[in-house]
This record gives C-alpha cells, structure tokens and sequence, in this order.
C-alpha cells in the first residue's frame, strides 16, 4: 500500500490543499503564487521520488511570509500522517549533493522533538520571487509541527534547542510567548533562542502570572485579536498593571491601543490612548499599501495629542537621536522590516516613528509596556539589538 495523505489548511491568512504520496515517481501539479517557491517544491518533489499535488492562495499583497511558512507546516502535517507508525523506515538519514555552483548537505531525523538548523549563504534578498529569508521560515514550519529535525546547511553545525520547557526553571527570568492563532511564533522564537532566552507558551491565560514578561507577536488582520477577548485580555491586563514587562510585535504593538479601524467591534488591550487607523500612502510618490519593507526608525519632534490619527503626508519633522530603553544604543536612521496597513498614531508614547506618506508610530513605550510596528526578529542587527534591550529591561525588573 502506498504512503499517502491529502493536504488541508485553512487558516485567516492562507487556504492549502492537495496530496503527498511518498512512494510517488516524482510527478507534480503545484501553485503557490510565488513561481521559485513552486520550482523549489517541484525540485524537492522530482528529486524525492514524491507525487505532490498542492495548492495554495494566501495573502501575497501583503506578504510571503503566511503562504510559504503555512506550506512548510501544511507539508510537515502531512508527511507525517503518510508515514503513519514508521515501521521498516531508519530513524534518521542524510544526503549531500555537490553542484558546480554549491555544495548542498541535508540532513533529517524522525525523533519526533521538533527542531530545525538552517544554515545558507545567500546573500541575494530575492531569487526570482521569492524573499530568500523565507527559506528558513519554511524549513522551521516544516519541523516545528511533528516533530521532525531537519539540518540544511552548507556544513553542520551544532545549535542550542529551543527552551520551551524554560517555565519549569526556578529562579530565570522566562518570557510567555503568547499563542493565539495569529502568526509569527517560529520566528520570534528563533530570535529569543539565538538571544539565549528563557521562554515558553502558556497553555491558559492562568498561566500569565509565572512568568517574568509577556511577549504578544502577531500578523495579519486585527480581527485575529478577538482571540484575546476575555480570559487571556484579563490575565494580559493585570499582569501588566502588576507591573510584568509586555512587548507587543506588529498586530501585537496595535492591540496595545483602544482599537482599529480594521476591525472596530474588536477591542484592544487599551493600556495606551489612541486608535489604529489604516495608512494612506501616495501615489505621485509611489508608496503603496501595504507598507512592506525596510524603512528607518527617526526620533519625531512633534508628537500629536493622545489617540491623534498620524501626521498629514509631509508633515511632523523627525529629530535625529533615538530615546527609550528598549531602543537603547541605536541610532536614528536604523533600519527595520515592515509589513502593514494599519498604524498607531503618534502620541506621548512614541519613542520612534516612521513615514511612508504618514508618520506612524513605529515603536512606542510606557512604563513596562513596550511595542513595535515592525518585525524585529526578521529585521537583522538593529532587530535584535531591540529585543535584546527588551530582556534586558525585562532582567532588571
């Protein structure tokens, strides 16, 4: 009987489906939207001796990130359920492929403790399509799931396994990963690993108050958010009135505040005044929406009064100078990773803003409440400079 198993995931970003047989003849019928993703999967497909059919739609205006991490998850789900018990298959195996261009080494092992080691050196942001960052993301999301530990790399190398069992260490100062459905957890997760961060996702908001610091990531629509409402919003709040450190990361940085336009019966966390409205952009100067892509980070002069829209196109000159704690030793002008159509304003608690037509606020900080607009674990140095400050704040407490 062939190994086989269909393909189904739906989530508010991407919808995946189709079919893996892994005693294939490396056949093939594969959409993605992004043309090299797909020549990758067709490779991986071929050269496996797989059969593959899969498509995929996500949301490709906004960003690659969903559609190629929910495939690699998509993908890892169901090589799993195709193998089934795994009986008469080795444990774990590699292969290395030399190339005129490139030496490709792989390796994979099916111990069921979820981890991945992507080494590459491609310094090329883009080939073809495809953001090359991304590349990593889809191994980690094919790991992550089910439990398989992939090693693709020039070389092997060894590297310190995520510490999601940190809550159980007495006396370390730990960082809740807050889990709702809404998105770039294996990335943020890669960040504080590298850091040497003590973290772990607590399974009910009753959890919270074990925790030395909260951390809120998220990407997509701010209708994700009412995943909040209730038990976790409550648990949230008063770990935070309590005076626990909460970072906020991209959607996580707009539920910080009373609401959005994007979806207004949804309400925010509400610990900082204003309201989330949708960016603008300008025509005659080319800058679309969504925002995406690397912008600076600018101390604003001006800063409007407390739930203030964002500043008119062309207007709130920004100082040099960055201030904060959590933007300790950055200099203005340092640049960071957008992906969004929605932005706070720029009040009282802006440490640092950004213009892409508007000003919006792009870091913002109060007290034990920090949050930034942008993606810093995928914003390279000045990224994780950021969060480095954040569990240096978060130690002092």
């Amino acid at each position: 009987m062939k190994r086989a198993a269909a393909l189904d995931r739906r989530t508010t970003e991407t919808q995946i489906k189709g079919r893996l047989v892994i005693d294939g003849q490396g056949r093939y019928d594969i959409s993605t939207g992004v043309r090299f993703f797909d020549h990758m999967l067709e490779l991986f497909t071929r050269h496996g001796g797989f059969d593959l059919t899969l498509e995929a739609k996500g949301d490709l205006d906004v960003d690659q990130h969903h559609t190629v991490e929910d495939v690699g998850i998509t993908l890892g789900e169901t090589v799993l359920k195709a193998l089934g018990d795994r009986k008469g298959i080795n444990r774990a195996g590699y292969f290395v492929m030399p190339m005129d261009e490139t030496l490709a080494v792989a390796a994979i092992d099916l111990s069921g403790r979820p981890h991945a080691v992507v080494t590459l050196k491609v310094k090329a942001r883009m080939v073809g399509d495809l953001q090359t960052e991304l590349v990593q993301d889809f191994f980690e999301g094919f790991a992550g799931v089910q439990g398989i530990r992939p090693r693709v790399a020039g070389r092997l190398r060894a590297r310190r396994a995520p510490r999601e069992d940190a809550a159980q260490h007495e006396g370390a100062a730990v960082i809740a990963l807050i889990d709702y459905g809404a998105g770039n957890l294996t990335s943020v997760r890669k960040a504080l690993t590298s850091l040497g961060a003590e973290y772990a996702t607590p399974a009910s908001p009753a959890d919270c108050p074990r925790f030395s610091a909260l951390i809120v990531p998220g990407v997509g629509n701010f209708a994700a958010t009412n995943a909040l409402v209730g038990p976790w919003r409550h648990a949230i709040g008063f770990a935070v009135r309590s005076g626990t450190p909460l970072f906020g990361i991209c959607l996580g940085m707009q539920w910080l505040f009373e609401g959005s336009d994007e979806a207004p019966d949804v309400p925010g966390l509400g610990v900082l005044a204003g309201r989330v409205t949708r960016l603008q952009g300008n025509a005659e100067e080319r800058l679309k929406i969504p925002h995406v892509g690397w912008n600076a980070l600018q101390r604003p002069r001006g800063r409007g009064p407390e739930g203030s829209a964002p500043h008119e196109k062309g207007s709130a000159p920004l100082e040099t100078g960055l201030q904060g704690r959590i933007l300790r030793g950055l200099e203005s002008g340092a640049h960071v990773y957008f992906t969004h159509s929605y932005a706070a304003p720029v009040t009282a608690d802006c440490v640092a803003a950004t213009r892409h037509a508007d000003t919006f606020s792009a870091v913002v900080e109060r007290g034990n409440v920090f949050g930034v607009q942008f993606h810093p674990e995928k914003s390279s140095d000045a990224g994780l400079h950021i969060i480095r400050n954040f569990l240096e704040v978060v130690r002092g407490c």
